[in-house]
C-alpha cells in the first residue's frame, strides 16, 4: 500500500522457476513482483544463487501479454517524494525465454523491470554496491516493445532522480528470437527517460 515504508534485509530468495501455459500481465520478482510502498529499503537482498554456488533459473515458455521482472517486477511511485534504496543486494538468476514462448511485451532486468507511468515529485532512487550476474537468454516472440537491462530496464519518464553508485554487471545476453516493436537493451539501463546518475 502507498502509506507502508517496507525494510528488509538479510534476505535470500532461492530456487528455479518455470512459467507456462497462457497467462495475462506476469509481475515476477526475486523479491517483489510489484511495490506499492510509499519507500523502501532493501539491504544485503540476493536471489539467484544455490548453496552449492550454481545459478537459479527462471525459464519462462508462456503465452500471454506483458512480462516485468527483476528483484522488483514493477514499481508504483503512489506519491511525491519517496526514497527507494538498494543497497548490497545481488542477482545470478538465469532467466531463459524459449522458443515455445510469446509476449506482447517483455521488460526484463535483473534488479528493476519498470516503474510506473504517472510522474511523481521529488523521488529518489539510489542503486548502490549491487551485481548482477545472471544470463539473459531470449529465443521467444515479442510482438510489441522489448526492453533488457542489468539493472533498470524501463526508467518511464518521471520526474524521479535514479543514481547507481559502486555496481557491477556480467553475465551474458542472447537475443535470438523474433521482435516486433523497438528493441532496446543495455548492460545498465534500459529506456532512459528518466534523470539517471552513474557513479563508479
Amino acid at each position: 500500500r502507498a502509506n507502508v515504508n517496507l525494510n528488509m534485509s538479510g534476505c535470500h530468495s532461492n530456487g528455479d522457476l518455470n512459467v507456462s501455459g497462457t497467462t495475462g500481465n506476469l509481475y515476477l520478482g526475486g523479491l517483489m513482483g510489484i511495490s506499492y510502498c510509499k519507500s523502501f529499503t532493501l539491504s544485503d537482498c540476493h536471489s539467484g544463487t544455490n548453496s552449492d554456488s550454481t545459478n537459479n533459473s527462471l525459464t519462462l515458455s508462456q503465452t500471454g501479454s506483458a512480462v516485468y521482472y527483476g528483484l522488483i517486477g514493477l514499481i508504483e511511485y503512489k506519491t511525491d517524494k519517496q526514497t527507494f534504496t538498494i543497497s548490497e543486494c545481488s542477482n545470478a538468476t538465469d532467466i531463459e525465454f524459449t522458443s515455445d514462448s510469446s509476449a506482447t511485451q517483455v521488460v526484463v532486468s535483473h534488479i528493476i523491470g519498470r516503474n510506473s507511468e504517472a510522474p511523481k515529485s521529488g523521488t529518489v532512487l539510489n542503486i548502490d554496491g549491487c551485481s548482477v550476474s545472471g544470463d539473459f537468454d531470449f529465443l521467444g516472440t515479442c510482438t510489441g516493445l522489448f526492453y533488457y537491462a542489468g539493472y533498470y530496464a524501463y526508467p518511464h519518464e518521471t520526474t524521479i532522480t535514479t543514481t547507481i553508485s559502486n555496481c557491477t554487471k556480467a553475465g551474458a545476453v542472447n537475443v535470438g528470437g523474433s521482435i516486433g516493436g523497438r528493441a532496446v537493451i543495455g548492460g545498465y539501463v534500459g529506456y532512459w527517460r528518466s534523470k539517471v546518475n552513474f557513479d563508479t
